[in-house]
Parts: C-alpha cells; sequence; structure tokens
C-alpha cells in the first residue's frame, strides 16, 4: 500500500516564479512509521519545538533554530526519502498559460496528471494507494470531481481509462497534522527552487543532486523522467515565446544532474 501527499509552490507569478509547480511524494506505508520517527529524531535533535513547522523555506526557521542547524534538518529530511524509498513526481505550468484558468481548474488539471501517473506507478507495482493533499480553497470540490468522475481520456491523449481504479481513498493533510508533509514541503521547495531560481545555479545544482534520484523515471532507465516523475504542461505549446521557456527549463534542469 502507498499514499501519495502533494502540494502546491509558486502558486502566485512574480518575477522569479515563471513556473506554477504542483508536486508529491510517493510513500510506501511499510516506511511511514520509520519516517515518521526519523523526522522527529531530526526536529528535536536541532531544536525544534512541537509547534514549530519544518518547511523548506527560510522564513519558517524558528528563532532557536541556527540557520546551520535549518540546513542540516532540511538535508537530513532529503537523505530519509532516499533512503527509505521515497520517489517524487511534479507538474510545472507556465503561469502565463495558468492564470487563463481558475485557481481550482489550475489545481484540478495538476492533481489529475499527477494522480494519472501515479494510478500507473500503483498499476505497475501491482499495489493500491491513497491520496492526500495540503488543503486549498474548494479542495474537497477538486478530489470529489476526481473520484466520482475519474480523469477524461482526452486529457492524456486518450491512452488512460476513465477511472483511477489503483486509488482508493482521497484525503487532505496539512503541516500540522504529520511530519510527513514536511518531507513534501522540503523536497518541492528544493525542486521548485531549481526551477525558478535561476540566478542560483551553485545552490540549485546541490539540490538538485539531491532530489532527481527521487523522481519516478522510467522502468529500466533511469535517465528518463519526463512523463514519468516530471509533467511540464500543457503539452503542447503553441506561444514561441512561452516554448523556448519550456525548452530552457529542460535544458537547465538536465545541466544541473
Amino acid at each position: 500500500m502507498f499514499v501519495f501527499i502533494g502540494d502546491e509552490t509558486n502558486v502566485r507569478q512574480d518575477d522569479k516564479a515563471k513556473f506554477f509547480i504542483y508536486g508529491g511524494l510517493i510513500i510506501n506505508l511499510t516506511e511511514a512509521p520509520d519516517i515518521h520517527n526519523k523526522v522527529y529524531q531530526i526536529r528535536t535533535s536541532k531544536g525544534y519545538q512541537r509547534c514549530d513547522k519544518l518547511k523548506f523555506e527560510t522564513h519558517s526557521r524558528p528563532q532557536q533554530v541556527t540557520i546551520e542547524d535549518f540546513s542540516s534538518c532540511k538535508d537530513g529530511v532529503i537523505n530519509i526519502c532516499s533512503n527509505c524509498g521515497v520517489q517524487f513526481m511534479a507538474y510545472a505550468v507556465h503561469h502565463d498559460i495558468a492564470k487563463k484558468h481558475r485557481p481550482e481548474t489550475q489545481l484540478l488539471w495538476a492533481l489529475k496528471t499527477l494522480l494519472c501517473g501515479y494510478d500507473l506507478f500503483l498499476q505497475r507495482e501491482n499495489e493500491y494507494g491513497i491520496c492526500l493533499v495540503d488543503r486549498f480553497t474548494n479542495v474537497f470540490n477538486v478530489l470529489r470531481d476526481i473520484h466520482q468522475s475519474g480523469v477524461d481520456p482526452q486529457f492524456y491523449g486518450g491512452k488512460l481509462k476513465h477511472q483511477l481504479d489503483h486509488i482508493i481513498c482521497y484525503g487532505t493533510i496539512s503541516i500540522d497534522t504529520t511530519h510527513l508533509a514536511s518531507l513534501v514541503d522540503i523536497v518541492l521547495g528544493a525542486f521548485r527552487y531549481c526551477v525558478n531560481e535561476i540566478t542560483r545555479d551553485e545552490i540549485s545544482a546541490r539540490l538538485y543532486k539531491k532530489v532527481r534520484p527521487l523522481m519516478v523515471c522510467e522502468t529500466g532507465n533511469p535517465s528518463i523522467v519526463e512523463e514519468w516523475g516530471l509533467f511540464l504542461r500543457p503539452k503542447t505549446v503553441k506561444v514561441a515565446e512561452y516554448r523556448t521557456d519550456y525548452e530552457n527549463l529542460r535544458k537547465r534542469l538536465k545541466s544541473l544532474e
């Protein structure tokens, strides 16, 4: 049994955030207690109080935690993911394309794309899974739509079945309700940094070398992650300027490996 835990980042466009990103971790539930305990140990060893949020962004650092310990915590969390077989999936869409649609629709499309990939992952594993996402406006409407209506086959070129039969439960979580949410926030935050912080290649390269091995890849071919663990949408980009941005993103991520 697996769980997909999802969250969004760079929801609003600004000078640095060219892409809206949604991502999630796939965790084997047999590993979840060990992961929980390891995150708890990292938190307590670095001075986090029970009410403190362990997240990627610098402004989330509790006052009593040093910058060095804060960075060590984030590295430790990513190492836990690597050591416990956690896998990562991410969806990115150009803000200038996404903003033509309501935020609820943007999140629906992101989740439909990633959950198609998650359902295929579960089929390959011959397993079932659940989906938990961080809260957002109208989250239950979005999850209800996916659970009841499945995924429009046209959304994926008509090649996938309508229902996501291997996902048997949908729900919500928050960073305040499980240490597993810290994993998602930190891995997704690191990936977001690599995508949208294009002026800091040294930091991005260090982060991407940790995150890239977590991404779901083509079976038997770890060098291929696009359409397995990385989904750049839409598939067909009509505006030349935006196509250039997508190709630059692909080249950038490849250069960071």
